[in-house]
């Protein structure tokens, strides 16, 4: 998952850049609240053991955040401009350049997204090019991004997440090499802190598993083509 890791901290760097400089050409109208950029956060098992795996898992986890919460940190800073039914946030880089997120609010009150970077950002040249989109039930429980390869419609990855009716919280992150799935992976966070980490590589081949349980111990397993070849826990 380099290519997607290597995009997140393109885009994080793009911000540490441009945080000083914001634009506001067309200011909320008096009374009215932006949405908030949804975002979800995820948590591994609460150990502090010094086991391997368990540490693995923890920072795997971790990195996991990096996607739900990516857009939100991005433009966490910039105050929003619009109103009624669609609302801008706009970083502008220099030299012109602009990265806008867009939220519309749709009839039902689901909400769609799209990041577009217009200009030259981090040397590399757009002309509205539409770097992420995505769709956020009413509530932010449940949603999608979708982000893109530079300048083309060609898919880098997609992110996930739906919380069930009992506030289960469920993650799914595939990133894409071209037309093909290049790995994916999901996590599940329950009510009661336990929660469940998946890792698959290409053809959808199980790689890696662990579970863990609410007061923090867990177990491991780790695959070969798909197939079981070690296990462990800890505690």
């Amino acid at each position: 998952m380099k290519k997607l890791y290597f995009l997140v901290i393109l885009l994080f760097a793009s911000v540490l850049i441009t945080s000083c400089s914001k634009k506001d050409d067309n200011p909320a109208a008096p009374g009215e609240t932006a949405p908030g950029i949804p975002s979800v956060s995820f948590k591994g098992p609460n150990t502090s053991s010094t086991d391997q795996f368990a540490q693995q898992t923890k920072s795997i986890v971790t990195s996991f955040n990096a996607y739900p919460m990516l857009f939100s940190g991005m433009f966490a800073s910039v105050k929003p401009s619009g109103g009624g039914n669609n609302w801008n946030w706009v970083l502008s880089p220099g030299n012109g350049a602009t990265e806008t997120f867009t939220g519309t609010k749709n009839s039902d009150g689901s909400y769609s997204w799209k990041l577009v970077f217009n200009g030259t950002v981090d040397d590399v040249s757009y002309n509205n090019f539409k770097a992420m989109d995505g769709h956020t039930s009413a509530d932010g429980k449940s949603g999608n991004w979708r982000i893109y390869e530079d300048n083309t419609t060609t898919l880098v990855a997609e992110f996930s997440w739906t919380t069930s009716s009992s506030g289960v919280l469920s993650g799914n992150l595939i990133e894409y090499d071209g037309p093909d799935i290049s790995g994916q992976m999901t996590v599940v966070n329950n009510t009661d802190n336990s929660g469940e980490l998946k890792i698959y590589g290409q053809n959808s081949e199980m790689q890696f598993n662990s579970t863990w349980k609410a007061d923090g111990t867990g177990e491991w397993h780790s695959y070969d083509n798909g197939l079981e070849t070690t296990n462990g826990n800890w505690n």
